[in-house]
């Protein structure tokens, strides 16, 4: 389950923070299926996004100890996806036409109603969108610039801290639990060296990315 390249693949290369720091988000899952109902306790429950000038990665942990995180340089346009899992390692590199490459996600319409609410002691705006006939709320926030790190999402008018969104029948509820801002090494968006690369077409077949 991809949910970094899922969280991260609408990123917006001309976008950067003046935010540097670390958002911690909690994961919740919900589903209707019996059959989902199961696997949900081996869902990440966690996950952070670090933000410095025109870098960010995001990064949370998967089922059998392993993790996985995708690192973005917005100024250059690289982009990266690192795994490990089950005792090894490797690294895509995923260029601006790969992402074109990928499964398209649908623009989701975004309403606004002018409500708020504190979140980590930031003020931020409701707006939801409606699936079927679900409504799925967003809490965001226009004081941090992030670009646009949730493909559905492209037209929200800032970072979320709170958001709602279904996937195959499954409910994921993100929220922001900590944002320190805070002074962030610029080793934390290195790429590791010494890791096997995989050509992204073949990551692509392997993990059934594309169409």
């Amino acid at each position: 389950m991809l949910i970094a390249l899922t969280f991260c693949m609408g990123v917006s290369l001309s976008a950067f923070s003046q935010f540097e720091g670390v958002i911690s988000y909690s994961i919740e899952y919900s589903t209707d299926d019996d059959h989902l109902q199961s696997m949900l306790e081996s869902f990440p429950k966690t996950s952070k996004l670090f933000l410095k000038g025109n870098m960010s990665k995001f990064e949370q942990n998967t089922a059998g100890g392993g993790s996985q995180s995708f690192i973005s340089n917005h100024s250059s346009g690289d982009m990266t996806l690192v795994m490990q899992f089950l005792g090894s390692a490797f690294k895509v590199r995923v260029s601006s036409d790969n992402i074109q490459e990928l499964k398209q996600v649908p623009t989701k319409e975004i309403f606004y109603d002018g409500q708020s609410r504190v979140i980590g002691g930031i003020t931020c705006q409701h707006a939801y969108t409606i699936e079927n006939s679900d409504t799925l709320h967003i809490y965001y926030t226009e004081s941090i610039t992030s670009g646009n790190i949730i493909p559905e999402l492209a037209n929200l008018e800032g970072t979320p801290l709170y958001y709602e969104t279904i996937k195959k029948d499954i409910k994921m509820t993100y929220s922001a639990k900590a944002i320190d801002e805070m002074t962030i090494a610029d080793v934390e968006f290195d790429i590791p060296s010494n890791i096997r690369e995989l050509p992204f077409n073949d990551f692509a077949r392997s993990f059934a990315v594309v169409k």
